[in-house]
């Protein structure tokens, strides 16, 4: 006699690939910790079936998530789109949070690129307003292949070669990607199976983008020649992954017999390193203790000077703020430098979309919003200035929770202390606006629904010593994202 018993459904394998990345992430006991999950939902096919997956996931293990959209403005459906991501959020029960922001790129810049920055900052900005340890987007496994044959064509390392990691800590969020293992045509497959909408961007079919060509002339001929070349390419980047993590395990240990820390390391043992193993310790130190690891020219540079003033003569040469100082057989960064060089400055903003602060290393930035933020108006009527941390400042980040000490914050976040006074704080009179690499004050800023008044959302950019130039930006890009 047959049994009765139901045999149990058979495990939704895009719903096991998320529980997978997120134990990657987070660790075996994530569940337990009960984190905010924010997924990057753009209402595409890929970011739609994340979301449809996570949000079922989601309630069956009680973690909360949120689905977070950037409104580029670039496309004249764009609103259509927020409005479209919204009402999906929504109907799936998930928590939906979206920001504007402002694309403005110097003669050269990659439209690409620049968007790509903007929008992976407006992104980390929103896991830190709501508090989200895990930002998940939804690249799969054609992204990853374009990604390798991408860099490979632009003379990229074995870092660029390792293209998407599937799971990376970019300082207090951990960036997820899940999808890594389905070929885009999967995924379109599974929504029509399940009649899930999604949008179809029409600037993806534009050939002028470099991304798309490839997309749409190169792979589509590479694949008839080779059928394999997607499945191959992933391979190749695990293989680059893997040779890099060896190179970074390599140059920690050089670091630690280099007596190496955030303020520099000895060069007696570091001149009498191979070219090569110097070249990749300077790297990882950078990388380690640094805001940004330098291009391959910046970094062959600043050996060259490194070496060549080893036990010879004192130097001094800057990167994107630090004053490093060879002296004495060791490379020291200079803070007292650094600090006399940020001094307090009383600002005029008149609607610029960002106010330039060379002496700080950066500008300030101001992005309209559709969502909450700051009333232009209120902006202009105030005398502005921005100064360093005294101590004892504090800021309020969430409605719902008390005001915090800077020292606080900036402890929670991770953010190493010979930053923190490098960093500028706005002040309106003498209310602390916004803190760079924290946020904004949430008594400074408005809801939409509450007032009808222009509103901008701050954000600091972090520029090199000298103008940003197109490859800085996207050096600074692949840093954030590892993705192109």
């Amino acid at each position: 006699m047959a049994s009765s018993r139901k045999r149990p459904p058979k495990p939704d394998r895009f719903e096991a690939a998320l529980r997978q990345n997120l134990e990657c992430c987070l660790g075996a006991d994530w569940r337990h910790s009960r984190p905010t999950i924010a997924i990057a939902y753009s209402g595409g096919a890929d970011s739609t079936l994340l979301l449809h997956s996570a949000a079922p996931l989601a309630s069956r293990c009680e973690i909360s998530i949120v689905a977070l959209h950037i409104n580029h403005g670039l496309s004249p459906f764009a609103s259509d789109w927020s409005i479209h991501c919204a009402e999906q959020a929504k109907s799936l029960g998930v928590a939906f949070d979206s920001q504007r922001v402002l694309i403005s790129r110097a003669a050269g810049e990659s439209l690409e690129a620049v968007a790509r920055d903007v929008r992976y900052q407006a992104l980390f900005a929103l896991c830190l307003k709501h508090q989200a340890r895990v930002l998940l987007t939804a690249h799969n496994a054609n992204d990853q292949a374009e990604t390798v044959l991408f860099n490979l064509t632009r003379g990229a390392g074995i870092a660029g070669i390792a293209g998407i990691a599937p799971a990376r800590k970019v300082r207090e969020i951990v960036l997820g990607r899940p999808f890594l293992g389905f070929f885009a045509e999967e995924i379109r497959v599974e929504l029509k199976k399940r009649g899930t909408r999604f949008i179809e961007d029409e600037s993806n079919l534009e050939h002028r983008f470099r991304r798309n060509a490839l997309r749409h002339r190169v792979m589509p001929l590479l694949r008839e020649v080779m059928p394999g070349a997607i499945e191959n390419l992933g391979k190749a980047a695990q293989h680059a992954s893997q040779a890099q993590e060896l190179l970074d395990e390599l140059g920690r240990g050089d670091l630690g017999s280099l007596d190496a820390d955030e303020r520099g390391f000895a060069l007696n043992g570091f001149a009498a390193l191979s070219r090569l193993r110097a070249t990749n310790a300077l790297r990882v130190w950078f990388r380690q203790y640094r805001v940004h690891a330098p291009s391959a020219a910046s970094l062959t540079e600043i050996l060259d000077q490194i070496l060549g003033a080893h036990s010879t003569r004192r130097l001094e040469l800057r990167y994107l703020g630090d004053t490093l100082i060879v002296a004495r057989n060791r490379l020291v960064v200079s803070e007292a430098a650094a600090t006399l060089a940020r001094t307090p400055r009383t600002l005029r903003w008149m609607g610029e979309p960002a106010l330039d602060l060379p002496d700080w290393g950066g500008r300030l930035v101001f992005e309209p919003t559709e969502d909450e933020g700051i009333p232009e108006d209120w902006l202009r009527d105030h005398a502005l200035s921005v100064r360093r941390r005294q101590g004892g400042e504090r800021l309020k980040l969430h409605d719902k929770r008390p005001s915090r000490t800077l020292k606080n914050l900036f402890q929670e976040m991770k953010i190493p202390e010979r930053q923190r006074d490098q960093l500028p704080l706005l002040f309106a009179d003498e209310l602390l606006v916004f803190a760079a690499g924290l946020g904004t004050d949430v008594r400074a800023q408005v809801d939409r629904c509450k007032t009808s008044d222009a509103l901008v959302t701050l954000r600091w950019e972090v520029l090199g010593s000298d103008a940003t130039t197109h490859d800085e930006r996207e050096n600074r890009c692949r840093e954030i994202s590892k993705f192109f």
